[in-house]
């Protein structure tokens, strides 16, 4: 058998098992939602108040591979050759007896590289956790139709016992 036979295998294998005891699966996805749900509010309250965590992620995710420094190498030549301007004409204004002062560009390419792709991990983020609570909120309610029938049948169950119990029938 090769991976995906084996793969499909395991699936069905797990679907059935879920299909059988699917009262345990219920309570424990049930769980598992609550718990998911928590830390999509986490995720959404960090991404709104705290986007300085996705600035520092988005730099230590890139902080040395080629792409970055291909890029500080970059601002570093942009700002060597927005030098060469400056440097004419101060020469050209020497020559004349006039003393220009004018403003150094720096570039800054990688610092706002990184600035977009944090913000883009924060919206994504964002995105991704109300996605995941929209979906938590709607497996809880489809859930609570079939815990609610469970709770009342061991309610009708209990009250048949104590009903037998008071006419003197005893339920085996």
């Amino acid at each position: 058998m090769d991976i995906l036979q084996i793969s499909i295998l395991i699936l069905v294998i797990f679907l059935a098992l879920s299909f059988i005891f699917y009262r345990k699966v219920i309570h424990v996805t049930s769980i598992f939602i609550a718990l998911l749900f928590i830390v999509s509010i986490v995720l959404s309250l960090a991404a709104v108040f705290v986007p300085q965590l996705y600035k520092s992620g988005a730099e230590i995710l890139l902080k040395d591979t080629p792409f970055a420094v291909q890029l500080k190498s970059f601002d570093g030549t942009i700002t060597d050759i927005s030098k060469l301007p400056t440097s004419i004409i101060g020469s050209i204004g020497n020559l004349f007896g006039q003393n220009n002062t004018t403003t150094e560009y720096k570039s800054d390419l990688y610092n706002q590289f990184i600035n977009f792709a944090g913000g883009l991990i924060r919206i994504m983020t964002l995105i991704f956790a109300i996605i995941i609570m929209l979906i938590s909120v709607y497996v809880r309610y489809s859930y609570s139709g079939v815990i609610e029938s469970e709770k009342l049948a061991r309610k009708v169950n209990e009250l048949e016992k104590e009903v037998n119990l008071l006419k003197g029938i005893r339920h085996p």
